[in-house]
């Protein structure tokens, strides 16, 4: 039977250290590139295959103990409003942090929109400080397209806003629609309005709306749709939407509007007593509103473990075949949408 390569093998032709080796095949930032390229071709050309057992010690090893500092992942925010994804995707980021530093990472909020900063720049600025891991949350619009020399990175993606296509980690829009409706139909609503907008369906590639019809017409119930082309809070948008429940007469509204309840106040339409609300990503610190809880923290901590290990693997660049990786959600009871008798 043919002996297993081991990394003494490897090292020994090359003329370096197993440690050496086991860290340049882990593209680990402390070892030159020149290092890695003749660690790889070595490996290649002797047959080296990694040992089940032995990277199942190792990965017990290193979730057991405190890892020392391995490298900086960058969390990249492409929104004007620096804030906004600390705002809205704040839990996201929380998640991955904590992930990250349980790894022996460190992760860096680098901003697109920094005073002189270019693609360029940040792909330079990248490579200077030798980091390769990069997060990419939802972009500010569908299809954005950033441009970067994707052979030097790692990337993964939040969702489904970004161009070119990377492995992504995601909430489960559809099975999250279709909870929704299941619980609200379980509750006794009959007339269950979804209450969306064109760029938040592009943004799910329709998923929220596809799981809300499918899941509507199980039931027997007529679907109930209002996609507004602006944003909510953009003028004249509230009006459509006070027109629509006057016409259309929901008795809940589903929405992934976070402040629906603080516009249908502000209009004087009083939540529940004259229309139910549900979120379909209800946030931790809204309890009062029932809805769905898309535990993005748990989402921040996969796409971190999906990003470390396309870096011990050395995947760089664009994937030929795109993976997603699904969260589903869980529903939450709320004030804001009692059982009806």
């Amino acid at each position: 039977m043919k002996r297993r390569v081991t990394l003494t093998d490897i090292a020994k032709v090359v003329g370096v250290s197993h440690v050496t080796v086991s860290l340049a095949l882990r593209n680990h930032p402390s070892i030159s590139e020149a290092t890695k390229e003749r660690v790889r071709a070595t490996a290649k050309q002797l047959g080296y295959r990694p040992d089940p057992a032995l990277t199942s010690l190792i990965y017990h090893r290193y979730t057991s103990h405190q890892p020392r500092y391995q490298a900086t992942l960058a969390w990249i925010n492409a929104w004007e409003d620096r804030e906004y994804t600390r705002t809205m995707y704040g839990l996201h980021l929380k998640g991955a942090q904590r992930k990250a530093q349980q790894m022996g990472y460190q992760l860096e909020d680098f901003w697109l929109y920094e005073k002189g900063m270019t693609e360029r720049r940040f792909s330079s600025i990248l490579r200077a400080r030798r980091i390769q891991g990069l997060l990419l949350p939802s972009m500010p619009k569908a299809h954005t397209w950033l441009n970067l020399p994707w052979k030097h990175f790692s990337a993964i993606a939040f969702g489904y806003s970004h161009e070119p296509l990377f492995h992504l980690v995601t909430n489960n829009q559809y099975q999250i629609a279709r909870l929704a409706v299941e619980k609200l139909h379980a509750l006794g609503y009959r007339k269950i309005g979804l209450l969306s907008s064109r760029d938040y369906e592009e943004r799910t590639e329709h998923l929220t709306t596809a799981g809300y019809t499918i899941e509507a017409s199980l039931h027997g119930l007529k679907p109930l749709v209002l996609s507004l082309i602006k944003h909510i809070t953009e003028p004249g948008q509230m009006d459509k939407v006070l027109a629509w429940i006057d016409r259309k007469k929901p008795d809940v509204l589903l929405s992934p509007f976070n402040r629906i309840n603080h516009l249908l106040e502000d209009a004087s339409v009083r939540v529940p007593q004259d229309i139910a609300l549900a979120l379909i990503s209800r946030p931790p610190v809204l309890p009062q509103i029932a809805g769905v809880d898309h535990r993005s923290e748990i989402l921040g901590e996969t796409a971190v473990e999906r990003l470390v290990g396309q870096i011990n693997q050395n995947e760089l660049g664009l994937p030929a075949y795109p993976l997603r990786t699904l969260l589903n959600g869980s529903w939450c009871d709320g004030p804001s949408c009692p059982p009806r008798q």
